[in-house]
């Protein structure tokens, strides 16, 4: 009976643990979606940075050639 008993616990404490319902809390979905505008944002600011060097190269490159002719 005892072996009965367990098995049924354990089906319904894995069944429950595996369900797709969605139990967050309202504040854990917004800091999560805080956390992912501070990604994006840090990969817009990245870009940026990155299209600044690389036009700053462009920049040195063109007057290195012009001074070396």
């Amino acid at each position: 009976m005892k072996i009965c008993q367990l098995i049924i616990i354990t089906f319904f404490i894995l069944t429950s643990a595996c369900s797709s319902e969605d139990n967050s809390s309202p504040d854990e979905q917004s800091s999560d979606n805080f956390i992912l505008k501070d990604q994006k944002l840090a990969m817009e600011k990245a870009r940026q940075v990155e299209q600044l060097l690389q036009s700053n190269a462009e920049n040195k490159s063109k007057l290195i050639d012009e001074q070396s002719q």
